[in-house]
C-alpha cells in the first residue's frame, strides 16, 4: 500500500518519437536545475518524478488531470502525450526557469495553460 508521502509525487511518463539513443530514464524535478535537455531528448521514454501539488497549483492542465475526475488523478504514473521538448520546457518553467514562447511551441503551451502569476 502506498504511503501518503508517495501520494505527494506523481511519475509523468512521456514518449519521444524522435530518433532514440537510449531506452528509458527516470529523473526528478528535485534536480531540475541540473537537467541536460539535449541528453534527456535522446531517450525513448522519460519518466519524471514531480510534486503533484506543485503541478496542480501551477497549471490548469495538471489541475484537471491530477486532481479532477479523470482516472489519472489517482494513478502513481501518468502518461503525458505531448511534444517531449515542450513538455520539459513547461516543467522547467513550473519550477522557476524562464519559458521561451515561439511560433513553434505557442499552441502547445496555450493548451497547457500554465499560470504565469
Amino acid at each position: 500500500m502506498a504511503s501518503s508521502y508517495d501520494n505527494d509525487f506523481v511519475i509523468l511518463s512521456c514518449a519521444n518519437p524522435s530518433p532514440i539513443e537510449y531506452k528509458e530514464i527516470l529523473i526528478s524535478t528535485a534536480d531540475i536545475h541540473g537537467w541536460d535537455l539535449p541528453t534527456n531528448l535522446r531517450y525513448q521514454t522519460l519518466k519524471i518524478k514531480a510534486l503533484r501539488s506543485r503541478l496542480v497549483e501551477q497549471s490548469s492542465y495538471f489541475h484537471g488531470l491530477l486532481s479532477g475526475s479523470f482516472s489519472e488523478s489517482n494513478l502513481e504514473t501518468v502518461s503525458v502525450q505531448w511534444n517531449l521538448e515542450t513538455f520539459l520546457n513547461v516543467l522547467n518553467f513550473l519550477y522557476g526557469h524562464t519559458l521561451d514562447v515561439t511560433s513553434k511551441n505557442f499552441l502547445l503551451l496555450f493548451e497547457v495553460n500554465v499560470s504565469i502569476t
